[in-house]
């Protein structure tokens, strides 16, 4: 995400390559792009509104081949906690464009926490939540949970 100049707005880039073995897709890849707008900017506390639009395709499976033109609406908030904490969430809904009744919902929630100032050394635990409601004979939901070590350089 970048911002534009010295206002609210933004413009961003976003793609995410999804492998899951219980999907009846091998991998799905999505790229979208697109403006946000700062909602919300103080010094501990962001909440940033998104649109765009983009695409999805699935590699393998029943839709293999097929792109799928996409919207994109979603909100973004963040909140430092302390200097140590930080909290992440976000909801982001795309739907296809050439039938809205067909969509995937991403929401996220984690926390971080610097270990390391020092060595710019952080850890994030946080759950992720896929919803896709026409998953093609596979659950609608998947919650992934998950625990990383950052390194910011």
């Amino acid at each position: 995400e970048q911002l534009l100049g010295g206002s609210r707005w933004s413009a961003f880039f976003h793609q995410t390559i999804e492998y899951d073995q219980f999907q009846p897709f091998d991998v799905r890849d999505t790229s979208d792009i697109g403006f946000g707008y700062r909602l919300i900017d103080r010094e501990n506390t962001t909440l940033i509104g998104r649109f765009g639009g983009g695409f999805s395709h699935e590699y393998g499976g029943p839709n293999d081949g097929e792109y799928v033109p996409e919207a994109v609406f979603g909100m973004q908030f963040e909140h430092q906690l302390n200097k140590m904490q930080k909290f992440i969430g976000s909801v982001e809904y795309a739907p296809d464009v050439t039938q809205f009744s067909r969509y995937r919902i991403r929401s996220q929630a984690a926390l971080e926490i610097v270990l390391s100032e020092e060595r710019n050394l952080s850890m994030r635990i946080g759950v992720l939540n896929r919803y896709n409601n026409e998953p093609n004979n596979a659950r609608p939901n998947d919650l992934d949970y998950a625990m990383m070590l950052m390194w910011k350089f």
